[in-house]
């Protein structure tokens, strides 16, 4: 199943910026998307290795895409907190593809959502933690 890079109002990043490619298993309570592509143009890249640190980024996005099969709409938000986060490996390259990153919803209000995350690579964790989101206001 293929995101929906081209709605904009799913996505707050730019083209480069969108790291999610594939979602492979979704449900209401979690989202499994698999990456393929760790270019050597990837906009964050240095000598063709991304810092273990995006796995938030790319964990915050896996979330952003979980929200219409939990029967929310769609609406920015922000990386507000991380919590708890191991990593297994300190960069990403292109030895490390493809990589799962799952999330799953750990609660929900009005002006937040939180998820664990954890990102696989061929059943070897690369990193785990949580995060929350903080939902932009209605007006941004």
């Amino acid at each position: 199943m293929k995101t929906e890079p081209g709605r904009q109002d799913v996505w707050v990043h730019g083209p480069s910026m969108r790291f999610i490619e594939d979602v492979v298993r979704a449900d209401d309570r979690s989202l499994v998307a698999r990456v393929h592509r760790l270019d050597a143009d990837h906009p964050l890249a240095q000598q063709g290795r991304v810092g273990a640190a995006i796995l938030i980024e790319y964990a915050a996005q896996a979330a952003a895409a979980h929200a219409p099969y939990c029967g929310e709409t769609p609406r920015k938000a922000y990386v507000a907190a991380v919590h708890a986060v191991k990593w297994r490996c300190e960069a990403l390259d292109g030895a490390l593809l493809p990589f799962d990153i799952e999330v799953t919803l750990e609660s929900r209000t009005d002006a937040a959502v939180r998820y664990a995350f954890t990102a696989r690579h061929a059943g070897q964790m690369l990193g785990q933690g949580q995060l929350t989101l903080a939902y932009a206001g209605r007006d941004s």
